[in-house]
């Protein structure tokens, strides 16, 4: 493989992974906020 097509991999591999973080802490809070509903009631 040349050097050009392994940067953009990782370039675009880096942005996904940038991409999901803050889908994941969402998904996270609103897991976090669903326990505190059930355990409040």
């Amino acid at each position: 493989m040349d050097l050009p097509n392994v940067l953009g991999l990782l370039t675009f591999l880096i942005a996904m992974i940038l991409a999901f973080i803050p889908i994941l802490e969402s998904v996270f809070a609103l897991s976090r906020i669903k326990n505190q509903t059930q355990q409040g009631f």
